[in-house]
């Protein structure tokens, strides 16, 4: 048996809402009894504690207080109950991150000589724990908006996500969970100024489709552009640089930039559609990201793409000021360093280490800060251990939040068209319909098509459409060529079980459509038409060997 010394763990693993509640309510937190605290901690840390938990009211805090939760390994000594450590390290944060410090016997400003606005303001800014729940190892510590400068999420960050995160003293690990956020103090923030609705109200009421040029790295920025405009031709909505292409020297940003939109005008006059082209303007320099932006702008660019954590919350809020009729699109590359923890199983049972902050919390700051779509993860994709934490992320898209708009939610990372139809259920988690505010981005799922980008392209479009329409997988596939490689590729299950359904008299699509993605589907060239079985095997004649593979009998019949 292995035994896990330097790292308390409670008996009940932590469950994140994917639901909006009262979050006070949901993490199971009470507040702390009084007689849990000796004498020595009352003297050191009594400002951090509850003066009646018996009167506690959880909305008065709500409206007053950011609220952090938090999930603690608190550092025990000997002779410490759990509870105790617990509780110990909750006040040490709370001290830490408002009117307190290592040591009290403080003589900065004697109480004799302080002037009457400190002595205020020392009562009026102390943070104080007021839930926990020791089967978790949660805590929520209350800290005064008063404490916090209005619209400055820098100095809000300063805070939550503060010097507590380091606090070895007090704890071996620290992770923040989730947040509450007062509506007037939400609402001195910008917010998305585009937002789900505005975005809609640009592309449509439906799944938003588009890719990431791939490969990341290498391609001339007339590869690239190219790229872009055959993606744009097979109906993706957006088309976006990957987030680390800024402006290097084998693909500068400006002259790729200027290639992409002489693409995009071709392609808006041949197909009539409303396009998105999504740049990352990230730069070291400030006012060579403005720079950037406003040559996106002057170029007729509709969004501004940025690399949320790597640039720093400075600059999101900048830019969403400078540029407020602009999407701002939010990478969030490098999350994974904070967000993800080890999970460890042993003889069976699984240990969470938990530390740093999660996405769902970082979601929220990215709303607050103005961005208008932003990376949550992906159901059935390589980027998130399951889908419940995808729909942590977006709820904090959505939540009501004083008069913030919600935030589109971006799903990206090892998506193809095969898995568009369970994503889309998968992100509404209210019910079995599919969620149309949602953005679908498949890199190599759109470039490694067999068709290529062009018919990677049509394959993620004809999902989409055929999930607006309510036709099945099986159905789409026998509709559209494109899609039916898409499955033989990535899901050769659904594939074969899709040819176990044949007979003799199915007729299906085998060739390409070649016709650009015109709006509304308006088209007057007429597309590729279903043909019989025995027909299509002989044209497309892996279908004839997969026939024989999936259904014998069938392939027996016709041939």
């Amino acid at each position: 048996m292995v035994k896990i010394e330097n790292w308390e763990i409670f008996p009940e693993q932590i469950t994140i809402p994917i639901k909006t509640c009262n979050l006070y309510n949901a993490y199971n937190l009470v507040p702390p009894d009084k007689n849990l605290v000796d004498n020595k901690m009352r003297i050191r840390l009594g400002a951090y504690i509850l003066k009646d938990p018996n009167s506690f009211n959880f909305e008065e805090y709500r409206n007053k207080n950011i609220i952090m939760y938090l999930s603690i390994s608190p550092k025990l000594r000997e002779g410490w109950t759990k509870e105790y450590g617990l509780y110990r390290a909750a006040l040490e944060i709370a001290a830490e991150e408002s009117t307190g410090t290592w040591d009290p016997d403080l003589k900065t400003i004697l109480p004799s000589e302080m002037d009457d606005n400190s002595k205020e303001n020392m009562k009026l800014l102390e943070a104080k724990v007021i839930g926990l729940n020791f089967k978790t190892g949660m805590a929520a510590v209350s800290l005064p908006k008063e404490g916090f400068e209005d619209g400055n999420l820098p100095q809000v960050l300063s805070v939550i996500i503060g010097n507590y995160t380091g606090m070895s003293s007090a704890a071996w690990g620290v992770r923040l969970e989730d947040l509450d956020i007062p509506d007037d103090f939400a609402n001195t923030f910008l917010g998305p100024l585009v937002g789900n609705e505005g975005i809609k109200s640009i592309l449509g009421d439906q799944i938003t489709v588009g890719t990431i040029v791939k490969p990341k790295t290498g391609l001339s920025e007339a590869d690239w552009a190219k790229t872009s405009t055959r993606s744009f031709l097979g109906g993706l909505d957006v088309v976006k640089d990957d987030e680390n292409l800024t402006s290097q020297e084998y693909c500068i940003f400006e002259k790729r930039a200027r290639l992409v939109f002489e693409g995009i005008k071709e392609v808006k006059k041949t197909t009539g559609r409303e396009l998105i082209y999504v740049p990352n303007i990230t730069s070291g320099d400030f006012y060579e990201m403005i720079k950037r932006a406003d040559l996106i702008k002057e170029l007729g660019g509709n969004c501004l793409m940025i690399d949320v954590l790597a640039a720093g919350m400075t600059a999101v809020q900048s830019l969403r000021k400078k540029y407020p009729n602009m999407i701002i699109h939010g990478h969030r590359a490098g999350h994974g360093a904070q967000t993800i923890f080890p999970e460890i199983i042993i003889d069976g049972i699984q240990y969470n280490l938990r530390h740093g902050v999660s996405m769902k919390a970082w979601t929220l700051i990215a709303r607050l800060a103005g961005v208008d779509q932003f990376h949550i993860g992906a159901p059935k994709g390589k980027m998130e251990a399951s889908s419940r934490t995808v729909l942590e992320n977006l709820e904090a898209c959505t939540r009501p939040l004083g008069k913030i708009k919600t935030m589109r939610p971006i799903c990206s990372g090892g998506l193809k068209a095969t898995v568009m139809w369970d994503v889309s259920k998968i992100m509404n988690p209210d019910g079995e319909t599919p969620n149309m505010d949602i953005i679908c981005q498949a890199g190599g799922g759109t470039h490694s098509h067999d068709l290529g980008t062009f018919g990677g392209a049509k394959s993620m479009v004809q999902a989409r459409d055929s999930i607006k329409i309510g036709l099945t997988p099986q159905e789409a596939m026998g509709k559209y060529f494109e899609t039916l490689l898409a499955f033989r590729k990535w899901d050769n299950e659904v594939y074969g079980n899709w040819l176990k359904t044949l007979s003799s008299d199915s007729k299906i699509v085998v060739d390409p459509d070649t016709r650009p993605y015109r709006n509304n589907a308006a088209d007057k060239e007429k597309g590729p038409i279903a043909t019989d079985l025995k027909s299509a095997a002989r044209k497309f004649t892996l279908l004839k060997e997969d026939l024989k593979k999936y259904n014998p009998s069938l392939f027996e019949e016709i041939f």
